[in-house]
Parts: structure tokens; sequence; C-alpha cells
């Protein structure tokens, strides 16, 4: 689980946020910390994301930053995770002792990811669950379970598929989009209404028999 609050002594380790009081914000992120911390040990993962999430914003310390890795985690939000150690690595400091744990979070977590490739007859945005994780052609590495992936792409119609992966396994899915009809595409053709074309029918008739 996360550490306690963050001590004053962490202050030297990590910027202090740009604000017209940085104590007031320090102590504010602490207070967030803190409730986040007991949220994590309650299991409800996502208030833990989002206090830690604003604890960072207030103060971006390497301490907050780690206990939002885990909460992500926590909620199996494998991609956010790993993406949050990553971070974590990038400005905690060389003697930091969670350095080696981020490592091994983040090399057990990618165990957890299967790539699916996506293959695409145009460039598109590929869509996960609601969310947009990147461009295809390309990859995606997805959490194991039961996905809905989508592509967007201008002047085509979106195209939806469904798979289920396991954990470490390799998909490759093909979408064929479909360009939208243009604005100035072959137009309807006219057809008389039916009371118009029987009338102009017996008129027709009539004339030839008069004729006749």
């Amino acid at each position: 689980p996360p550490a306690d609050v963050p001590p004053d002594g962490a202050a030297d380790t990590a910027p202090t946020p740009q604000a017209e009081s940085p104590d007031a914000g320090m102590e504010e992120a602490r207070r967030r910390y803190a409730q986040g911390s007991e949220f994590y040990r309650r299991g409800r993962f996502a208030e833990a994301v989002a206090e830690f999430s604003e604890a960072y914003s207030l103060w971006p310390n390497p301490v907050i930053l780690y206990a939002l890795g885990q909460a992500y985690e926590g909620q199996s939000d494998a991609n956010r995770a790993i993406e949050t150690y990553q971070r974590f690595l990038e400005v905690a400091p060389e003697g930091d002792l969670r350095r080696q744990d981020a490592e091994l979070h983040i090399e057990a977590l990618r165990g957890l990811l299967a790539v699916v490739h996506v293959v695409v007859n145009v460039q598109a945005s590929v869509v996960v669950d609601g969310e947009v994780l990147g461009m295809a052609p390309g990859d995606v590495r997805l959490p194991t379970g039961r996905h809905v992936l989508e592509l967007r792409a201008d002047g085509y119609h979106s195209q939806t598929a469904a798979v289920t992966i396991a954990g470490g396994t390799e998909r490759t899915v093909t979408f064929e989009l479909q360009p939208l009809p243009t604005a100035g595409g072959e137009r309807e053709r006219f057809r008389f209404p039916r009371p118009a074309f029987y009338t102009a029918v017996g008129l027709t008739g009539a004339g030839v028999v008069v004729w006749g």
C-alpha cells in the first residue's frame, strides 16, 4: 500500500508547485494524499486515483506519483499504471528505494497485457472501450478480458469489433473502412408521383384516341 503522508523533508527531492502560497498547496496535497491512502486501504481504488491525482497536481512529489501508480494497478488499469510508474522513474531520485519496486511492477503488468495488431486500409484512430488509445495501422496493448475496438477516420464509416484476449498473447484484427458518400455523388433519380403519372398516361391515351 502507499506510504505515509510525505514528510516535510520530501520537499527537498521534488519541485514545489508554482502557487501563490506553496505551503498551503503542500498542506492540501498532504491532506488529499492521506485521504487517498485511506481509500486505497479500503479497496476504493477509483477514489484513491482521484485524490492522488489532485494531490500530485498541487505538489508534484514522486512519492505521490508512486502511490497513484499503485491505485491504477489496484483498479486493474494496467496501461495507466505502467505509464504512471514510468513517470515516477523519470522524476524520482536515484537513491529512492521505490525505483526497483516500480520497475518490477512495470515488468509484471506488461506480462498481463496482450498485443493486438490492428490492420486497416486507411489511417484511423483506435478507440477501445470508448477511449482513444492510438492510431492504426499499429499495435495496442490491452489487459485480459473482452474489449470493443472501434476505428474512426475522417470521410469513412466507423467500424467496431469485439475481441476477448488473454494476457501475454497476440491477436490480429483487420478492418475495412468504407468511404462516406460524397456531396457531389450521383443524385437520386427523379420519379413522378403516382397520381401525376397515371394522369399523364390517361391524357396521352385520350389524345391518341382523338387523333385516331
